[in-house]
């Protein structure tokens, strides 16, 4: 038991930290400040879990929501409310991905499609980014996330659609 977690916990921080979750040497971070780069780089750690979620396992899933987002989570998909910060809500949004996964099978996320618009001042960074998955659908989702004083998501304001443009 105690070697599965170990091999788990392992995995969990090779995936999280494997990919760049800076991007110290993007041009528009030139001259920021660093609370801008903060939640910039907030913002990419975000798409970069939603980009890897469709290949990891629900327990990966699972340990990385612990990391990235607060016990309480609000989040609203084009319009629809599908977490309340009214109750502990990370298992909520767990059932969600796993749903999600069921629904589009694995899908990538384009990654010079990502952009970020941090504001330090409210803890919120606004995210866009485009994807496509194995079953065909292409989308777009443009997110508001809100931060706690812990840097964890509390709320996620979601707008996805269908993708029209080049194939994916």
């Amino acid at each position: 038991m105690i070697k599965t977690f170990t091999v788990r916990l392992l995995l969990l921080f090779t995936i999280l930290y494997s990919l760049p979750v800076t991007a110290s040497d993007d041009p528009i971070l030139e001259g920021k400040s660093p609370e801008f780069v903060k939640y910039y780089n907030l913002g990419l750690r975000y798409v970069r879990f939603v980009d890897q979620v469709s290949s990891l396992d629900e327990a990966d899933i699972k340990d990385q929501i612990s990391i990235l987002f607060a016990e309480r989570i609000s989040k609203i998909e084009n319009g629809g409310e599908l977490l309340s910060a009214d109750y502990p809500s990370q298992q909520a949004l767990l059932m969600q991905l796993m749903n999600a996964k069921t629904s589009f099978g694995k899908w990538k996320l384009r990654e010079k499609s990502f952009r970020f618009i941090p504001s330090a001042e409210i803890r919120t960074t606004v995210v866009y980014f485009v994807g496509g998955s194995e079953n065909g659908l292409s989308f777009n989702t443009s997110a508001t996330l809100v931060f706690d004083i812990d840097d964890r998501i509390t709320e996620i304001s979601e707008a996805f659609a269908p993708f029209v443009g080049p194939s994916l």
